[in-house]
């Protein structure tokens, strides 16, 4: 999980941090002191179950690698890289379960009209595990990030959630 310290920390309190580069762990360990490091996602189910990692956490976020959800990689030919099952698959719902999380928020690539289908996946998956499920498209800087993007933001919940999400028009920030 890479997060900006300004934005979370007056709200949230970051208590396990996973990521797999080590220079992205070298910066932002510092920012969260207490926070517990797993840099491998897939590890978090296996070490709650195994009583070898002991935490909860009322909300997750999630920010999976996307390359191969984008256009780039249609347009490049490239293959879908290894790690392209953390978006497509179950993993965010086995941490989510085994957290005893009750939100969840997760940030990626927008769908397109390539890619649109596992995005429709992810929130199927929520469904079929009696999750709520809403999403909406804005631009990152919309929520403090470091650049002006449009990205997907999925919020998951074991309540149900506002269906009403366009975050530009609710902000007052729409031009419609």
């Amino acid at each position: 999980m890479l997060v900006k310290q300004s934005w979370f920390s007056n709200a949230f309190e970051v208590v396990l941090i996973c990521e797999l580069k080590l220079d992205l762990r070298e910066f932002v360990i510092p920012k969260f002191p207490k926070a517990i490091v797993v840099p491998n996602a897939r590890d978090i189910p296996r070490l709650i179950s195994t009583g070898q990692l002991h935490l909860s956490a009322d909300v997750v976020f999630y920010s999976f690698p996307c390359l191969s959800e984008t256009n780039l990689q249609r347009l490049n030919g490239y293959p879908d890289r290894p790690d392209a099952d953390l978006f497509r698959g179950t993993l965010r719902y086995e941490i989510f379960e085994a957290l005893s999380a009750k939100f969840s928020i997760e940030e990626n690539v927008p769908p397109s009209a390539e890619n649109w289908q596992n995005h429709s996946r992810v929130k199927q998956m929520a469904h079929e595990r009696n999750l709520y499920s809403v999403s909406t498209v804005i631009d990152s800087s919309l929520v403090r990030a470091g650049t002006s993007r449009l990205r997907w933001f999925n919020f998951m919940s074991k309540n149900p959630l506002p269906l009403d999400l366009d975050i530009a028009r609710l902000s007052g920030m729409s031009s419609h």
